[in-house]
């Protein structure tokens, strides 16, 4: 995708840089706010998915929970292994 022009026929950066932006706008697209940070003159894919991140915690919040669940197996193996154990 191409970024549209400005005003000195400039091409401006594009919203979606590649084919697989499509899954990250798909997280957000009904949220009004989120879509209005991303139609903004300003606005980018990275900003509308942290407005909505901001206001729905649930759609990343349990991935931190298994994330930190995964570390902390993992680090008990490695400091099993450490140990002889």
């Amino acid at each position: 995708m191409v970024g549209e022009l400005d005003e000195e026929g400039k091409r401006a950066d594009p919203k979606l840089p590649e084919a697989k932006s499509v899954r990250d706008l798909s997280r957000f697209v009904e949220d009004e706010a989120a879509m209005q940070v991303f139609r903004g003159p300003d606005g980018s894919l990275a900003r509308a998915l942290a407005r909505y991140e901001t206001e729905h915690p649930d759609a990343w919040q349990g991935s931190v929970g298994v994330a930190e669940a995964n570390l902390c197996r993992s680090y008990t193996r490695c400091a099993a292994s450490a140990d002889g154990g």
